[in-house]
């Protein structure tokens, strides 16, 4: 099942919507992650979350805290239910 978090909110993937003037919809202007589960755990986050931020700083993006990033995450993982997932985090410069 798909699940979506978006601010790290879950919601419903025919609910979730972003602007149509998000800079990273207009102009790519954003980074993003993707990341695999198994047994319901987010593998190598630590490092993927490292990138992604190092990332963000570079682009001067604001992020979510890193601890509610993780929260987040593994909320989505939660809202899928069981199997393996694939996890894409994407930041953008918003509208």
């Amino acid at each position: 099942m798909a699940a979506v978090s978006i601010d790290g909110v879950v919601v419903a993937p025919e609910r979730a919507m972003i602007s149509v003037f998000d800079r990273g919809l207009l102009y790519g202007d954003g980074c993003f992650e993707v990341l695999r589960t198994w047994d319901g755990v987010a593998r190598d986050l630590e490092a993927h979350l490292d990138r992604l931020f190092e990332t963000a700083a570079f682009l001067q993006l604001k992020t979510l805290e890193r601890a509610r990033l993780v929260e987040a995450v593994y909320r989505t993982i939660a809202a899928a239910g069981p199997g393996e997932h694939r996890i894409r985090i994407v930041l953008t410069r918003g509208p």
